[in-house]
């Protein structure tokens, strides 16, 4: 939330500095990973192969990161959508 305030110009505790320490050590801004995001699409497969829709419960007991990144990939399709 920080970075994401520096970046927009508002008032943050981020600066440059630290963007530039974070940088140098080599730290991951995204919160999902490119190869997390493939692995747990698969995940979502595997849902629907079994249940047959892609209507993942955010607290899905069986698989709690599974629930919650649809639950995610949705609120950033809404904001894609909502920025058009």
């Amino acid at each position: 939330a920080e970075y994401k305030k520096f970046m927009e110009g508002k008032q943050s505790a981020m600066t440059q500095e630290r963007i530039d320490t974070l940088n140098d050590m080599g730290f991951e801004w995204s919160l999902c990973p490119k190869q997390e995001w493939t692995f747990i699409f698969k995940e979502l497969e595997q849902y629907k192969l079994k249940h047959g829709h892609c209507h993942v419960p955010t607290k899905f007991a069986e698989n709690l990161k599974v629930g919650k990144w649809v639950d995610n990939q949705r609120a950033e399709y809404k904001k894609f959508m909502d920025s058009k």
